[in-house]
């Protein structure tokens, strides 16, 4: 597997058997460059990209994406895929990354969204919602940002729409 594109530190882009990936994991594109070959003793997270759409898509995301962030969010999606006994595809982690990078970005800037569903996220959706308790949990231990509690809800949504 050789990397096409290095999207930061920890996420690169792939290709092997003409088949295009995203790679993920602590150090993958670390002082890495166009052609060297992937340490595959450091994949955490592998998803195939199938469409020109897609990656493009995950340029947007990455590259704006702090390194601290997009580990955390791996965690995360790790720890969902656990819960919920379920792999999830790669425009479903873009979106999940997009919407807590800017709940991040909001909360330093003191902006605060309620969301009207909290309540019934959490009575019928109970799995999610601690999904999503344990997204805030890991985001204020590792990034240090205390994100408000309906944002557990809207975290939620995104697993129970996947």
């Amino acid at each position: 597997m050789k990397i096409e594109k290095v999207l930061n530190n920890n996420v690169v882009q792939a290709l092997d058997n003409n088949v295009e990936y995203i790679v993920m994991g602590k150090g993958l594109g670390f002082q890495k460059k166009v052609g060297d070959l992937v340490d595959k003793e450091k994949i955490e997270k592998t998803f195939v990209l199938e469409n020109t759409e897609a990656v493009e898509e995950w340029s947007r995301v990455y590259v704006n994406l702090p390194d601290g962030e997009m580990q955390v969010f791996l965690n995360i999606l790790t720890f969902a895929e656990a819960v919920l006994q379920t792999k999830f595809d790669p425009s479903f982690f873009i979106a999940l990354a997009d919407h807590l990078h800017y709940a991040i970005e909001r909360n330093r800037e003191g902006v605060s969204l309620q969301n009207p569903l909290a309540w019934e996220v959490r009575k019928f959706y109970p799995r999610e919602y601690e999904i999503g308790k344990q997204a805030l949990r890991l985001i204020a231990k590792d990034l240090e940002v205390q994100l408000a509690d309906d944002e557990a809800a809207s975290v939620a949504l995104h697993f129970v729409n996947a």
